[in-house]
C-alpha cells in the first residue's frame, strides 16, 4: 500500500469514528497497525532520500574534476593560441596553410583601452556623456524579516513557517 492511501485511509476511519459510526475502540488496533505501515514507508522513504543524496554528491565530486579538467585544456588552449600568435607577429607570418587547415591573422574588432586616470580625465572633460549609471532596486528580506518578528505589522509582507525533514 502507497503513504498516501495510507493516508487517505487513516483519515476515512478518523472521520468514521468522529461520525459516530464505528466506535473509537473497534478502530484503534486498525489505526495503530496503519500507523506502523506509515512509519516503515517513512523509513523506506528515508533510505532512498539518503541514498540519492549519496549519489547526488558523487555527481557533484565527479562534475568538480571533469570542470577541473575542462578548465586545464582551455588554459592550455589559450596559452597555445597566444603561443602561435606571439611565434606569427614576431615573424611576420601572417597564414599558415596545409590541407587540413588553415590559420590566419585577423584583426580584432577595436577595443577601448582606458589608460591611467581616465575616469578623472573624462569626467573632467565631459562630464557625465560617457557615463552609464546601474540602479538595482530589491528588497532586503533579512531586515522585512526582523521588522516582521518585532512585531511591525507591514502592507504586503507576512511571516510563515511551514516543516521541512531533518536526517540524522
Amino acid at each position: 500500500m502507497k503513504l498516501y492511501e495510507l493516508t487517505r485511509d487513516i483519515i476515512e476511519i478518523n472521520d468514521l469514528v468522529e461520525a459516530g459510526a464505528i466506535e473509537k475502540s473497534e478502530a484503534i488496533d486498525t489505526l495503530n497497525s496503519m500507523k506502523l505501515a506509515v512509519k516503515q514507508k517513512g523509513l523506506d522513504i528515508t533510505a532512498l532520500v539518503l541514498n540519492e543524496e549519496a549519489d547526488i554528491s558523487a555527481l557533484k565530486e565527479a562534475e568538480a574534476r571533469i570542470a577541473q579538467r575542462r578548465r586545464a585544456k582551455q588554459s592550455k588552449i589559450d596559452w597555445l593560441k597566444s603561443y602561435l600568435l606571439d611565434g606569427m607577429e614576431a615573424n611576420g607570418i601572417s597564414k599558415i596553410e596545409c590541407p587540413d587547415f588553415v590559420v590566419s591573422l585577423a584583426k580584432c574588432p577595436p577595443k577601448v583601452e582606458l589608460i591611467e586616470d581616465a575616469e578623472k580625465l573624462l569626467l573632467d572633460k565631459w562630464g557625465d556623456r560617457f557615463v552609464r549609471i546601474k540602479t538595482t532596486v530589491s528588497i532586503d528580506k533579512q531586515e522585512l524579516q526582523q521588522a516582521l518578528k518585532a512585531g511591525e505589522e507591514i502592507a504586503g509582507a507576512r511571516l510563515t513557517q511551514s516543516n521541512r525533514l531533518k536526517f540524522s
